[in-house]
């Protein structure tokens, strides 16, 4: 599973307010994910969104960096 937080600010009527999302991952099979993201505010959750997502693509490559004193795992997305 892919884990992925962050802050979005939404524009209702006319506001720009600023939410907080949890989005999960799930691979279920090689061309196909499932989403399920939670949406939170002043720590609240406020609503979810689930989507199935089908993959297009065999993968996509991002890069080679990683600094030689690195111990950390590499995330591979495919």
């Amino acid at each position: 599973a892919l884990n992925w937080s962050y802050d979005i600010y939404l524009n209702i009527k006319g506001s720009n307010i600023k939410v907080h999302f949890n989005d999960w991952i799930y691979k279920q099979s090689e061309n196909l994910a499932i989403n399920r993201a939670y949406v939170s505010k002043f720590g609240v959750n406020i609503g979810s969104i689930g989507n199935v997502i089908k993959l297009a693509t065999n993968g996509l490559k991002l890069g080679e960096y990683r600094p030689d004193d690195s111990n950390d795992s590499i995330l591979q997305l495919k």
